[in-house]
């Protein structure tokens, strides 16, 4: 897959001040429990849709990236707690919780998977800390890049058989 690079001088300077004041790790957490979606290999490697979009963000970006795994039940604890930094596992953006967390741009809109046997109350996004509004702005400027340069819909098709593009107009 190649990946388009637009740089724009607020968006590389953002991510300047971000990536200088924020020289660690980004820590992910998620689950590894759902295919296609978040799975390890044989090898104890995470695959699926949402690694494949953890690769993008974090290269957009030009975050150093790693996984944290928790159980379901635990990931917005986990988040408040420090554990990792954001959270990519399928997290809907509903108004229960947003009452805990902060979410980046959907990068799957509402009703999605309806096609595959599984629909979204509400759209996906990256569930992230509201005490670090630097790290949500890289997050949502990769998005954005991503979503216009083709990348995700192309890795949805890849992931999820036939979905093509017109995913993001379903009721």
């Amino acid at each position: 897959m190649i990946l388009k690079n637009v740089t724009a001088t607020a968006l590389a300077a953002s991510l300047t001040m971000f990536t200088s004041a924020h020289a660690e790790v980004i820590r992910i957490g998620s689950i590894a429990e759902y295919q296609p979606y978040n799975y390890l290999d044989d090898e104890g490697e995470m695959q699926g849709f949402e690694a494949g979009l953890a690769s993008l963000i974090c290269l957009q970006a030009s975050l150093n990236c790693e996984w944290v795994l928790s159980p379901q039940e635990d990931l917005i604890g986990n988040l408040q707690a420090g554990n990792f930094d954001i959270i990519i596992s399928a997290m809907e953006i509903s108004a229960e919780n947003q009452l805990y967390i902060d979410f980046s741009e959907e990068y799957l809109p509402l009703g999605t998977i309806s096609t595959l046997g599984v629909t979204l109350a509400d759209p996906v996004g990256i569930g992230i800390s509201s005490s670090n509004p630097a790290l949500l702005a890289s997050l949502n400027a990769a998005l954005a890049t991503i979503k216009s340069d083709g990348s995700l819909d192309t890795l949805v098709s890849a992931w999820f058989e036939g979905l093509d593009p017109e995913y993001r107009n379903l009721p």
